[in-house]
């Protein structure tokens, strides 16, 4: 028990990044997971209040979580798929990712969000992380979209909404892992022991899945799959398996959603 503490255990200079992000992660997880959004906003905001509380460093990049928790707040996030829907979250979601990373790469002398998506060779335990996904993860969802009523809440009528269903999709995947991951958590773990940053950006992701209509059983999952994929991050920093491992996800999503539907 002592061993698991210390991974948990805070340093000095550590206690009041951890409280920032620890009021932005719960704000948004909140304004997700639950009916009183204005509480979360209001978390997140006396989160972004003590920025000016934080080393210099700190400050500049939780800074940025901030910004970019409040802009999601703002973006609406949900199955449907008429155009002007798809327009703004499209626009939100892009906003939220390209302005911590534009600020941190050419305002900051350096930055700790990094993209890094290496075709070299993969250790022997990466391919087994990305066989687990492969394994797993179909049966798991195609037991959730069978026994929930979650598919309803996706268009898939035509064959146009299904096109814009199977490219959102792929699209949203890959920007959760560019985000919570390597933007999120790569920004946090900087700051705080890796096992409170990890646990801060999965809060965020599974609220986001929450959002996309990922509710019921599911939930504790999804928690657990964000854990994994910062995980499998901090151990290989390399972005690209993640995005693999998440390609293989969303097209197991999709396709079990199509089953689900008959």
């Amino acid at each position: 028990m002592s061993h698991v503490l210390s991974y948990l255990k805070l340093e000095p200079q550590q206690q009041k990044p951890w409280l920032v992000a620890c009021l932005l992660s719960l704000g948004y997880g909140v304004y997700a997971f639950s009916a009183y959004q204005v509480v979360g906003v209001l978390l997140a905001l006396a989160g972004a209040a003590l920025l000016p509380t934080l080393p210099k460093q700190a400050r500049n990049y939780i800074g940025l979580v901030a910004i970019a928790t409040l802009i999601l707040t703002l973006t609406p996030i949900g199955t449907e798929t008429d155009l002007v829907h798809l327009l703004l979250m499209t626009l939100g979601l892009a906003v939220t990712l390209l302005v911590p990373y534009a600020i941190s790469h050419i305002h900051y002398k350096h930055s700790f969000i990094h993209f890094r998506l290496s075709l070299k060779k993969w250790p022997a335990q990466a391919w087994v992380m990305v066989l687990f996904a492969i394994v797993l993860t179909p049966i798991v969802l195609y037991a959730y979209f069978t026994t929930t009523d979650a598919s309803e809440a996706w268009i898939m009528e035509s064959v146009s909404d299904k096109i814009i269903v199977f490219t959102a999709i792929m699209l949203i995947g890959l920007w959760e892992e560019f985000f919570f991951v390597a933007t999120v958590f790569g920004i946090y773990q900087k700051f705080m022991p890796v096992v409170w940053a990890n646990i801060f950006q999965a809060v965020m992701f599974s609220g986001f899945l929450y959002q996309f209509g990922f509710t019921g059983w599911i939930v504790p999952l999804t928690i657990v799959y964000a854990l994994y994929q910062a995980a499998v991050f901090h151990l290989h920093k390399n972005l690209l398996i993640n995005v693999v491992i998440h390609v293989i996800v969303d097209i197991a999503v999709f396709f079990c959603l199509l089953a689900s539907l008959g």
